[in-house]
């Protein structure tokens, strides 16, 4: 594998900008010819023969946002979105396959998490939420299995994982406001992980990566695109959407947790989650069983306490710098938060925010 940078006449009129990239990141692709591309001071690879004006604006796109991300929020490089793979031979799409796996009348915010590490079988009964997932087997035998034993299931891959993942067709079909999203949340993980060096409780992560995610889109669509433009519009629509969905989502899960502790019958239990389920289902289509909600729930429960926290931050820089200081477990980490939205409380029995 050869190692060349790009000349410059091959950009067409894109600039490439020379001078401050890291080079400690290695590509893996296997190909003849690896090219090496720097945009505003990030490296970028990808086989010769796939180098072309789509994926050099999507190189060029990804830097900006690297650039945005170490001049105004003090991050470091990370490893996402470095190189392209398509999918084919020596540049196989590498991503983290996900399994919920919940028993009948169950429901809990706290999931058993389970590493598969090879592509085997596991034929292990669950007894409680669990949450499988691997970056070697598909969990597709594993789906199938659960879902014969009558529990419910829900089962998804993703490519876009905060520790060195690529760029691929996934996210060139996105957006732009998404693709912004996307990487800022990204690297928000890396910076958690592997920069700040704290393992945040799951809940906590997602929801830290998630809120930070939208709200510095929107600051970065603003600086770059201006606030009178239909992408920051659509930004600023996508964190109201998603502030909406998140409060609904909540209310369900705290529907279907409160009938599993009712004294009920478990036929009655379920034919009351069942129509929790069905009303909510009409309202988002995603919501099609309790596994499917125990995937978006990390993502949504501390999103309300999050974005109050944002609210009451002068600026990005120092909603960054609460972020970087939250502690690591829950319980400490909500109490610390409360003490940077200017006098709201977190309800731990309801997970709404209370003025």
């Amino acid at each position: 594998m050869s190692m060349k940078p790009m000349a410059a006449a091959a950009a067409g009129a894109l600039s490439l900008y020379a001078g401050n990239a890291e080079a400690e990141f290695t590509p893996t692709l296997e190909c003849d010819d690896v090219e090496t591309i720097e945009f505003h001071g990030t490296l970028f690879y990808a086989c010769e023969e796939d180098v072309t004006p789509e994926i050099m604006a999507e190189f060029d796109l990804i830097a900006k946002v690297k650039e945005y991300e170490r001049e105004k929020l003090g991050f470091s490089e990370t490893p996402n979105y470095r190189e392209y793979r398509n999918g084919l031979p020596g540049r196989e799409i590498e991503g983290v396959y996900l399994l919920d796996v919940v028993p009948p009348m169950q429901i809990a915010q706290d999931l058993v998490s389970v590493h598969l590490q090879s592509a085997m079988q596991y034929r292990e009964p669950v007894a409680v939420p669990t949450h499988f997932w691997s970056m070697e087997d598909d969990l597709s035998d594993e789906e199938v299995f659960y879902r014969g034993q009558g529990l419910d299931v829900h089962r998804r891959f993703t490519s876009n994982f905060g520790s060195g993942c690529a760029l691929d067709p996934d996210f060139i079909e996105r957006d732009t406001a998404r693709k912004i999203y996307t990487v800022l949340h990204e690297d928000l993980h890396n910076h958690n992980i592997y920069v700040w060096g704290k393992r945040l409780d799951r809940d906590l992560e997602e929801a830290s990566a998630n809120v930070f995610g939208k709200v510095a889109t929107i600051d970065y669509v603003g600086l770059y695109y201006g606030t009178g433009t239909q992408i920051y519009e659509d930004s600023a629509n996508q964190l109201e959407d998603e502030l909406k969905y998140a409060e609904f989502l909540i209310s369900i899960y705290n529907e279907i947790e409160a009938i599993s502790a009712d004294d009920i019958s478990d036929e009655e239990k379920a034919r009351q989650q069942g129509a929790v389920i069905a009303r909510a289902g009409r309202h988002y289509s995603n919501i099609t069983n309790i596994s499917s909600i125990l995937n978006d729930i990390p993502y949504r429960r501390l999103f309300p306490l999050m974005y109050e926290v944002y609210k009451a931050q002068p600026d990005m820089g120092t909603f960054v710098d609460v972020l970087k200081e939250m502690p690591a477990n829950e319980y400490a980490a909500i109490g610390y938060l409360e003490r940077h939205c200017n006098g709201c409380s977190y309800s731990p029995l309801t997970r709404h925010v209370i003025w």
